[in-house]
């Protein structure tokens, strides 16, 4: 027996298989494009399949090479899994690194202006600042008025 027609084999049982689980069962035509990732099997090695389904030996190897797809499959899962967890945990160090970071600054900045009371001069600046505001906003509405009345 070919090692394509096992494999074959195998593939048609593993999708038989998850029928049950997934319902992703899909008719293509040629060149459609499949609607989620999976295994494309002509209608000839399916038949085959079907046809030698009850021989013993061949459900075995199966039933074999599908116990190692799906462990392959669970592998690169798992893989991937790891991956995406030390990828979260960077993501994570580095968020608390920047808070951390933040948090200095604003305690560094807290302590300079606890440490330095205003002065007379910087009062001077404020009060300064909230007259010249009131003074020009009273400058502009007599403005206003002038011209919208001439």
């Amino acid at each position: 027996m070919g090692s394509h027609r096992v494999i074959a084999m195998v593939l048609t049982f593993s999708m038989l298989s998850q029928i049950a689980y997934a319902q992703k069962i899909s008719f293509l035509d040629k060149g459609q494009v499949a609607k989620f990732d999976g295994v494309l099997l002509e209608q000839e090695l399916f038949l085959q399949y079907e046809l030698n389904r009850d021989n013993d030996t061949t459900t075995k190897l199966c039933e074999l090479k599908l116990s190692q797809v799906k462990e392959t499959i669970i592998l690169d899962y798992d893989y991937r899994l790891k991956i995406k967890d030390i990828e979260i945990k960077s993501k994570t160090e580095e968020f608390k690194t920047r808070l951390n970071i933040k948090e200095d600054n604003i305690e560094f900045l807290e302590n300079q202006a606890a440490l330095r009371p205003p002065s007379l001069l910087d009062k001077w600046k404020f009060e300064l600042g909230v007259i010249s505001g009131v003074a020009l906003t009273i400058l502009l509405v007599a403005v206003i008025d002038e011209v919208r009345f001439e």
